[in-house]
């Protein structure tokens, strides 16, 4: 048996999200050592696993996807202060979950299918020319009658709220692990991605970061702005950056654009930065003060930074510039950046995410 063109088939013609969730959560379980597996096991990993792109990032995670409005109609959030970069995240996840959702309830929203067709590549015969609604029934039965002859992954236990790994898949999994999570990751960012086709940085948005980015180059960028302009003000509550305790702020929230390039950074105060949170700025109210404030650290250290460049290159790249010399065409500089700002605050808000944030007078 070539297990290695099975499992691959396993993900083909995939039209929500529920199959890619369900085998990755029985790869976890496999890592673990299990080979009996309670559906509702499975259900709480597949919650965990979708919590992060769907409600953190915001993605969709299709049209037929019933996992997004369970959250919302379970009205889950997570208000725990352990960070989504702590390596104790998931595990709180997790707990989370199991105490605020209701698995029972939702069980044959979520399993009443994936769990018999995910089967499906190894009883291609057998079903051939049946009626869907018998195919449920006849996996359950293939599975348990060719549990050792065709060795499927799995069979489905008499009780229906179980699954056994078949021995032969149990070992195969835990052998190949790392290609087979590569596999699957790969295959979820290309569904992520079909689902979600203007959304930048796909990839980055399927599971939480051990830790995110150093924004130190980023903050030298702006002190040495401000500590020789010493009368430039926060964009947000108009205090003199001087007086602050300044922090980095994405003027457009990380959890959307996830990157931390010069262009969409901005300096303000702890208090603000933490008010803001995700949430998207009135445009109305800050995206040309926020461009003004741009340009004119773009001026400074043109004049002042002797190898400015170094600053220069992401802007030049995004911002559809030739070289780092066309960034002091104040007009153009203002027109691009604004453009890109504006076509990523739509596509965010969008996605669900809050907008018309203002500081508090």
């Amino acid at each position: 048996m070539n297990y290695s063109a099975l499992f691959s088939r396993l993900l083909k013609g995939t039209t929500n999200s529920y199959k890619y969730l369900f085998l990755k959560a029985i790869t976890v379980r496999v890592i673990n050592n299990e080979k009996l597996i309670l559906i509702d096991d499975l259900i709480l990993d597949m919650l965990v696993l979708a919590w992060y792109p769907s409600q953190y990032f915001k993605l969709s995670l299709g049209l037929q996807d019933q996992i997004g409005n369970i959250f919302f109609k379970q009205g889950f959030n997570y208000n725990s202060s352990v960070s989504i970069t702590s390596s104790s995240f998931k595990k709180q996840l997790k707990k989370d979950i199991a105490n605020n959702i209701d698995i029972s309830g939702i069980r044959n929203k979520l399993a009443e299918y994936v769990q018999y067709r995910l089967l499906t590549p190894f009883f291609n015969e057998e079903l051939r020319g049946k009626e869907d609604q018998e195919k449920n029934r006849l996996i359950f039965s293939l599975s348990n009658k060719y549990f050792e002859s065709k060795c499927p992954l799995y069979k489905i236990n008499s009780d229906k709220r179980s699954i056994e790994l078949n021995s032969l898949w149990f070992d195969f999994i835990r052998t190949n692990i790392s290609v087979l999570d590569s596999y699957q990751q790969l295959e979820w960012v290309h569904y992520l991605q079909k689902n979600n086709p203007n959304i930048p940085a796909i990839i980055y948005k399927t599971e939480p970061p051990t830790q995110r980015s150093s924004l130190k180059k980023q903050q030298n960028f702006w002190m040495e702005f401000i500590s020789k302009n010493p009368e430039e003000k926060c964009i947000f509550t108009g205090k003199k950056l001087i007086t602050l305790n300044v922090t980095i702020d994405h003027f457009l929230p990380w959890s959307f654009i996830c990157h931390d390039k010069l262009w969409n950074l901005i300096p303000t105060d702890r208090s603000t930065n933490s008010s803001k949170s995700n949430n998207l700025p009135d445009l109305s109210t800050y995206l040309q003060p926020f461009i003004e404030q741009q340009v004119r650290a773009i001026k400074f250290h043109a004049k002042e930074t002797k190898d400015w460049e170094k600053y220069a290159v992401t802007y030049v790249l995004d911002l559809g510039f030739k070289d780092h010399l066309e960034l002091l065409n104040e007009l153009s500089f203002s027109k691009n950046l604004g453009q890109i700002i504006e076509s990523q605050y739509n596509l965010a808000k969008k996605s669900g995410f809050n907008s018309e944030w203002a500081a508090q007078a």
